[in-house]
């Protein structure tokens, strides 16, 4: 049995202004919903996830409670190992009583999401001004 992560605030984080810096996303705050742009291309490796999961996690981590929006128009190829990163997300901002949706995705990542029945768990919205009016 694989132990689950547990996605916490990390002191030593880099930090701008007392911001926290991440090198694979992009992170803004609409109201009660985090705004997160994955800049990765391909989600894929263990090592970038790893980094992405720390990254969502602080982001998350900040503002429990509230909404989560990822912004996967970036990317082209994510792995099975991200897709349960995905639904730990979701599982946990749930728990706390938000949601999470997705938007921005290329037709080959909807598939993905379409094939797994991942988009029932998921909305799944065109872009990102969609989704937010629809928290």
């Amino acid at each position: 049995m694989i132990p689950k992560k547990r996605f916490i605030l990390s002191a030593s984080f880099p930090r701008i202004n007392g911001l926290p810096m991440f090198r694979h996303i992009e992170s803004t705050r609409h109201g009660t919903v985090d705004v997160v742009r994955i800049l990765e291309r391909r989600l894929v490796d263990e090592a970038p996830l790893d980094d992405l999961r720390e990254e969502i996690g602080q982001v998350v981590g900040a503002h429990l409670g509230t909404h989560l929006l990822l912004d996967l128009g970036n990317v082209e190829f994510l792995s099975s190992a991200m897709l349960d990163t995905l639904c730990q997300f979701y599982r946990r901002i749930h728990a706390a009583g938000g949601q999470v949706r997705l938007c921005g995705m290329k037709p080959s990542i909807a598939e993905v999401f379409r094939t797994t029945n991942l988009d029932r768990l998921f909305p799944i919205h065109a872009d990102v001004e969609e989704a937010l009016t629809n928290f």
